[in-house]
């Protein structure tokens, strides 16, 4: 947990627990780590993450500048410079963040020159309750369906229809 936030996969254990039906915490372990692996699974599906985190990065913005891999960007806490004639932290004046509609952020520094460490937030919720529901559903039945199946060496680790309840808030890239 960072920051007192509570992390995804703990706030999704009492949803997941109460549809399988478990009353107990003999398997609270294995159940994290399903809905590890599921929340993991839906946020390479979707190409963004779920719930708010921390990111760092060492970029090399030039020209337009550099593009962030997280997305959606939530906010930028931190950006130094790694070497060159100024070494240390970028001023806010020195750099400006450009976000498209789809949360993806461009990092521009003026002047530009040399590689660069950038530390922000991003995540399309601040906790797991602001997760859209079809996505939290979908993350939940995943797991779940992760958990009956688990002995099951041949079939799916998650249902076919997985995919099919994110598609909707999936980002398309042409």
């Amino acid at each position: 947990m960072q920051g007192g936030m509570q992390s995804p996969q703990a706030a999704a254990l009492g949803e997941l627990k109460a549809f399988l039906r478990l009353e107990h915490a003999d398997e609270d372990g294995l159940l994290v780590g399903l809905l590890r692996a599921a929340t993991a699974a839906a946020e390479a599906f979707l190409g963004e993450a779920l719930v708010a985190r921390p990111c760092e990065e060492e970029l090399d913005p030039e020209g337009d500048g550099a593009t962030l891999s997280c997305r959606p960007i939530r906010g930028v806490t931190l950006v130094e410079r790694l070497g060159g004639d100024r070494p240390g932290p970028v001023g806010p004046e020195e750099w400006s963040l450009a976000t498209d509609r789809n949360g993806r952020g461009m990092l521009r520094i003026d002047p530009a020159g040399g590689r660069v460490r950038v530390r922000y937030l991003a995540g399309r919720a601040a906790d797991w309750n602001e997760v859209p529901e079809p996505i939290r559903f979908a993350v939940v039945r995943a797991a779940g369906h992760a958990f009956a199946h688990r002995d099951d060496a041949g079939g799916e680790a998650f249902p076919p229809a997985f995919r099919q309840w994110l598609a909707p808030w999936r980002l398309v890239r042409l």
